[in-house]
């Protein structure tokens, strides 16, 4: 598994549409008369270069490619690349490994990188970080997570430094234009480790808040640009939550429970920081509740700091 192979003397049939478990027109049929032999790790990076082409999307455009069918190349500049660790998921534990990216409209994303497929290509790359290497990545998927983030299939193929002239185009707007900007980057990004930078909109896409109103009940994404400001200051600023989904509790601080929102045994019980506040434009009003890391960032403040200096109302 995970390698690659020359294969020869194998059949192709097509199948029929009533005997199709996946959305495949044709099948590979493996006999004893097929031959499988392996190819060196070397050969097969550069057949796999050679036999790619690329259609590179502009970090500035991922937003339009969020759904799950869809799938992005991307060329970038590697800035930073944190150690795998291991998440749960709905079908279980996962190892990942999360890469920080720049691409020359100075826009940073980040690209996780899951299970260990692709576990050659990411020590690759933290061997290069230094160097800063240039990651061509071809079929990708765009996530939420982050706002937007990258994210790898079983499909997806990662090539580290490869031969195209977009990587030398890149190593030029590095080197000789933006290399103090780089430092910058990547020193913030040792403060604050896996945070893609957010995809400013255009002023075409941004929304008014009386515009807004109409999406009452819907499942929408929009971009208002308003003033914010907190109207109630006799407001709760932080609520007891499951450190796994984050829905409120009533256990204490740091106490270990049975979350019944995600059925998970010995969680522990967090403060987790939340405002309500008001938005206003020149079209309107609107109420909204911040969250988490953005609602510490709006009161410069951190959640711990909030429990012992205030109490819930």
């Amino acid at each position: 598994m995970f390698r690659t192979y020359n294969i020869s003397n194998a059949i192709v049939n097509r199948i029929l549409p009533a005997h199709r478990i996946v959305d495949n027109e044709y099948q590979w049929i493996i006999n004893y008369e097929t031959k499988v032999n392996e190819v060196a790790e070397e050969e097969a990076l550069k057949q796999a270069q050679d036999a790619l082409e690329f259609n590179f999307v502009p970090f500035s455009a991922l937003d339009q490619y969020k759904h799950r069918t869809a799938e992005v190349d991307i060329l970038a500049l590697a800035i930073d690349i944190q150690p795998s660790r291991c998440v749960q998921t709905s079908s279980g534990p996962s190892c990942i490994r999360e890469i920080t990216l720049i691409n020359e409209q100075k826009i940073q994303m980040l690209l996780t990188v899951w299970d260990e497929l692709f576990e050659n290509e990411c020590n690759m790359i933290a061997n290069k970080i230094a160097n800063k290497p240039v990651l061509a990545a071809k079929r990708l998927r765009v996530v939420s997570y982050h706002n937007t983030s990258l994210s790898t299939k079983a499909s997806s193929r990662l090539l580290v430094d490869p031969d195209l002239p977009e990587t030398i185009e890149l190593y030029t707007w590095w080197r000789d234009e933006n290399e103090k900007y780089l430092q910058i980057c990547i020193a913030d990004n040792a403060n604050h480790p896996s945070s893609s930078k957010v995809i400013l909109p255009t002023e075409e896409s941004i929304t008014t808040i009386s515009t807004v109103k109409e999406f009452a009940g819907k499942t929408e994404k929009f971009w208002i640009k308003a003033n914010i400001s907190i109207e109630n200051l006799n407001q709760n600023f932080w609520y007891m939550a499951c450190e796994k989904c984050h829905k409120t509790t009533e256990a204490d601080f740091n106490e270990l429970f049975k979350c019944d929102w995600c059925n998970k045994d010995n969680v522990k019980a967090i403060a987790r920081c939340f405002i309500q506040v008001q938005c206003k434009d020149s079209s309107g009003a609107l109420p909204a509740t911040i969250f988490g890391s953005n609602a510490e960032t709006f009161l410069h403040c951190k959640v711990i700091d909030l429990v012992k200096h205030t109490t819930q109302v």
